[in-house]
């Protein structure tokens, strides 16, 4: 990482923010076969439980400012066992490189490039997304910017294209979800799109500005959300019933799209879209691995890493899942629950005990 100690402003978190969560639209056909018509009111309930949750990662970050999040830890549980902790987000935040690239590999030989060589694309993905780590989080941030518009304008288009086809009684009846599938639901997506911007704790430390963060990271996770609602109510109301055997609604959706045979092939808009966003998601992931490690291991040159993880993620993502069915059942049935102490349970109780503790102490009173 060239630019280690590089800052990001606010706003550019927010973008980052946005973008990295918009990274995950692929993954909300997981809560699809289980929401159904009411997938929009999950995704709802999922950004507003969210939010507490984002808020305690920037109020400990705000309680330590100029650590980072290994020294947090530290400095939290002792140096023993915060070392432990920071070992076991390592480890969480190396899976969810290794979930999304398999993600995005498994989207481009399902239904961009069918029957392509898995491993070439994901040599390639990793490669430029390791390129993008070595010029670190400021480059990654300005990358952010792009790749929300383009979202924003991929979202625009086809949802405006769509309007014909959108059939709004789809979404009825409204609120006969039973109980159990409802949590569910709303578990699954608080867990993969929302909560897994745990993965800033390793990027707070580069805000050029910390008092802005509650509110720039909050503005960043309710632009993505209010995404992902249009999104989820433009394909429900657009393929219905049906949206629940496909593994990606939006790329189906998109598919619909046919203007009198001059407007056709749409759905490569929504394509582009889902790369560039879930770029900036493995990119982030990859900066947060790295970033962790070499905490971790008081790594001088966390540049050293980039190239022996990128290889690792590319041995363990072609080999992570043996079919997309399978992909998807661990991701609506597994993950979720893997998800809870990393993003719901340790953040807010590393508080707590902050807080209990009255940390950080005052200069007059350390030894």
């Amino acid at each position: 990482m060239e630019h280690d100690e590089a800052k990001i402003s606010p706003a550019q978190l927010m973008l980052l923010i946005a973008g990295f969560i918009l990274g995950s639209s692929l993954l909300t056909s997981f809560m699809d076969d289980i929401a159904g018509q009411d997938a929009w009111v999950a995704v709802l309930a999922a950004f507003l439980l969210s939010i507490p949750f984002l808020l305690s990662y920037v109020w400990l970050y705000k309680l330590f400012p100029g650590k980072n999040f290994a020294e947090v830890n530290d400095i939290v549980y002792g140096p023993y066992l915060g070392k432990a902790v920071t070992a076991l987000y390592a480890a969480y935040f190396f899976l969810l490189l290794v979930y999304n690239v398999h993600d995005l590999s498994d989207f481009y030989i399902s239904y961009v490039i069918p029957d392509s060589p898995q491993l070439v694309f994901l040599i390639v993905l990793t490669l430029t997304c390791a390129y993008a780590v070595k010029k670190g989080i400021e480059a990654i941030a300005r990358a952010s910017l792009f790749a929300v518009a383009y979202y924003v304008f991929a979202v625009a288009v086809t949802t405006l294209l769509l309007l014909g086809s959108i059939d709004l009684t789809n979404l009825l009846p409204v609120f006969r979800l039973p109980a159990r599938d409802f949590v569910q639901s709303t578990h699954i997506f608080a867990a993969i799109p929302f909560g897994e911007v745990i993965a800033f704790v390793m990027i707070f430390p580069s805000l050029n500005d910390y008092k802005k963060a509650g509110k720039y990271a909050v503005g960043g996770l309710a632009a993505a959300a209010l995404l992902l609602l249009i999104i989820v109510v433009r394909n429900t109301g657009a393929l219905g019933l049906s949206a629940r055997i496909f593994t990606d609604t939006s790329y189906e959706a998109a598919r619909l799209i046919d203007i009198g045979d001059v407007l056709t092939r749409i759905e490569l808009v929504i394509a582009v879209a889902i790369t560039v966003a879930l770029f900036l998601k493995i990119a982030v992931l990859y900066y947060a691995t790295v970033s962790g490690i070499s905490k971790l291991c008081r790594v001088r040159s966390p540049q050293t890493l980039i190239v022996p993880l990128g290889i690792a993620v590319v041995v363990l993502a072609s080999n992570a899942f043996v079919s997309s069915v399978s992909f998807h059942q661990y991701g609506a049935n597994y993950h979720p629950m893997l998800a809870i102490p990393f993003e719901f349970v340790i953040p807010p109780l590393s508080l707590l005990i902050a807080r209990l503790r009255r940390l950080p102490e005052r200069k007059g009173k350390r030894t």
